[in-house]
C-alpha cells in the first residue's frame, strides 16, 4: 500500500491505458441503456503535473505532454481521451491529468454510474474530496480483490471493470487471477480491462496463460507496447488484457498501438496485439 500514482501520472503507460479506457467507455455509451464503471485501484482522480511529485520524476514529459504536442496528428481513436484531457485544462494547456476516475467521468452520461475503489488512506481522502459533488460516483475503500468480486454484477448488467494494480507485491498476479476466477462466473457479460507493467527482462506469459485458462473465459485480447528495449532498467512498457471488450473496440487497438509507438516510442521497442 506504499505505491502513489501521483509520481507517475501521465506517463507513457497512462497514455495507452487511458486512451483504451476512454474509447471502451465510448463504445459502451453507444447503446441507450445505462452502464456501470468499476475501478478497483482508483488513485486520486485528478493530478497536477506541476506538483512536486510529478516534477520529481518528469514521467509525463515523455507521455501525455509529448502526446499533447502531437494531438492534432492522432487518429480518431484518441478523440475521447484527448477530450478528457481538454475538459480539465484551460485553452491549450496540459497542466492537469485525468486519472482513470476522471477519464471515466468524462464519458459517463446522466444515467450511468461509477464505483471507484481506493485503499490508500491519503489517496482515498483526496479521491472522495474530488468526487463529492457528482452523484454518479460512489467511493469505496476496501481490498481491491475483494472489491472486484463483491461489486459484480452491477444492477445495470452492462459495464466495465478497470483493474490497475501497482504490482508492488509478488503475489499480485496470483491475487488477480484468483479474483477473476470468482468474478467472471458472477458477471460473465461484463467487460474487464486489466493493466500490467513490463519491466527489465520480465515475462508475464505464465500469468496471462493462467488468465486465459479460466473456464468459460469470454473473447479476450492481449495488447502490449514497449517503448524501449526490455534490456534497459526501469519500466520498459506496459500491457492490457481486454476480457470481453465492447464491440467494436478491438478494431481500433492496432491503430492506437501503431501511432503511440511511432510517436512516443523508440526503435528498440515493440508492439503486439493477439487474441488469448
Amino acid at each position: 500500500m506504499n505505491y502513489r500514482h501521483l509520481f507517475h501520472a501521465g506517463n507513457r503507460a497512462d497514455v495507452m491505458k487511458h486512451a483504451v479506457l476512454a474509447l471502451a467507455l465510448t463504445r459502451l455509451a453507444a447503446k441507450d441503456k445505462p452502464f456501470r464503471f468499476i475501478d478497483t485501484h482508483g488513485g486520486i482522480g485528478l493530478y497536477d503535473l506541476q506538483a512536486d511529485a510529478a516534477r520529481k520524476t518528469l514521467e509525463a514529459e515523455g507521455g501525455v505532454k509529448a502526446l499533447w504536442r502531437h494531438r492534432h496528428e492522432a487518429p480518431e481513436a484518441f478523440a475521447p481521451y484527448l477530450s478528457a484531457i481538454a475538459g480539465i485544462n484551460a485553452a491549450d494547456d496540459c497542466r492537469y491529468y485525468p486519472g482513470s476516475p476522471a477519464v471515466a467521468l468524462s464519458q459517463l452520461r446522466a444515467a450511468d454510474k461509477a464505483i471507484i475503489n481506493e485503499l490508500h488512506p491519503d489517496d482515498a481522502h483526496s479521491l472522495a474530496s474530488w468526487a463529492r459533488h457528482d452523484k454518479r460516483l460512489k467511493i469505496t475503500r476496501q481490498d481491491a480483490w475483494a472489491a472486484l468480486v463483491s461489486l459484480v454484477p452491477p444492477p445495470e448488467k452492462r459495464g466495465l471493470v478497470l483493474i490497475d494494480p501497482p504490482f508492488e507485491k509478488t503475489t499480485e498476479w496470483n491475487d488477480l487471477v484468483t479474483a477473476m476466477e470468482k468474478a467472471l462466473p458472477r458477471w460473465n457479460g461484463g467487460s474487464y480491462l486489466i493493466w500490467y507493467p513490463i519491466k527489465m527482462n520480465s515475462s508475464e506469459d505464465q500469468a496471462i496463460a493462467a488468465l486465459g485458462a479460466i473456464p468459460k473465459l469470454p473473447e479476450s485480447w492481449r495488447m502490449e507496447w514497449c517503448w524501449q528495449s526490455q534490456n534497459e532498467p526501469g519500466l520498459s512498457g506496459n500491457g492490457l488484457v481486454l476480457v470481453n471488450p465492447p464491440y467494436p473496440l478491438v478494431d481500433s487497438l492496432q491503430k492506437i498501438l501503431t501511432w503511440l509507438h511511432d510517436t512516443l516510442g523508440s526503435q528498440t521497442g515493440r508492439i503486439s496485439l493477439n487474441r488469448l
